[in-house]
């Protein structure tokens, strides 16, 4: 950690940095207050991501483009160069070249360190999803049981056996109390699920700091040496930005929709009655 603070601030010392660009994470919606699905927010947050992601290719084109300037130097341009850089200060210069060795050990033991939380999440996220499905199930079985019997009794076929419609207004009545009832259940079971310090909330915390974290440091601080070492070869670099946190913030939408998009439809009610002679 110390080695990468010294590495930062020697690229101050070198070059004026790349500016800072707008914080893809504001792009993050709020959690849901509400435990039932919600086709709205779903899409809301594909479109996020699809946002996030355009900025990210367009930011990525104009690093490249600066990255390709630099890769037009010949061999001996570069040796030239880096030759006069360390004539200048070959003390910093050496500084420099230690503290961007120890920013790539760290840089790889960020990746690997990713890699292997994102293993682990994924295979946590496969177990609270069964969990979760199991548990809405049985809780809205008992409900879904009682609407049955009702259908058998209280119930006639309509439009030749195509649909049905309730006898009276007692069994619609009945029918749409145990509705109620389910949603209420499962509305209140899910709030250890998707509500403040719920599973899955939890989990998804876990996830970006255990995986999308590291992965997004690791990537900044590659982006850092690379504008070093443009900066020392005298290519312009004010246009360069890291894209880290806009892969971050991109993938973390991603896995926030897979996230609440597990669940539960608001069972409906249900208003059909023949009438009554």
């Amino acid at each position: 950690m110390h080695n990468q603070a010294l590495f930062v601030a020697m690229l101050c010392g070198t070059t004026a940095l790349h500016a800072q660009a707008p914080d893809p994470w504001r792009k993050v919606p709020a959690a849901p207050t509400t435990y039932f699905a919600d086709q709205a927010f779903s899409s809301a947050l594909h479109d996020l991501a699809v946002q996030v992601g355009d900025e990210r290719r367009k930011q990525t084109e104009i690093n490249g483009d600066i990255q390709a300037k630099y890769g037009q130097l010949d061999m001996q341009e570069i040796m030239k160069r880096m030759q006069a850089f360390m004539a200048k200060d070959p003390q910093k210069a050496m500084k420099m070249m230690q503290a961007q060795a120890a920013a790539a050990s760290a840089i790889k033991s960020d990746i690997h360190s990713g890699d292997e939380a994102k293993t682990a999440r994924n295979e946590e996220f496969e177990k609270l999803s069964a969990e979760f499905k199991a548990e809405m199930e049985a809780a809205a079985k008992p409900f879904q049981a009682k609407r049955e019997d009702i259908k058998k009794t209280g119930t006639v076929s309509v439009m030749e056996g195509a649909s049905w419609a309730f006898k009276t207004k007692a069994a619609e009545t009945a029918y749409n109390e145990q509705v109620d009832k389910e949603n209420a259940e499962v509305s209140a079971r899910s709030v250890a699920w998707f509500g403040p310090g719920g599973k899955f909330t939890a989990w998804l915390a876990s996830y970006r700091a255990t995986v999308l974290d590291p992965n997004a440091k690791a990537e900044e601080a590659n982006d850092e040496i690379k504008t070093a070492q443009m900066a020392i070869m005298e290519t312009p670099t004010a246009a360069y930005r890291s894209t880290a946190q806009m892969t971050a913030a991109r993938a973390y939408l991603e896995v926030m929709q897979k996230v609440y998009d597990l669940r539960i439809n608001k069972e409906p009610n249900v208003h059909r009655t023949v009438e009554e002679p």
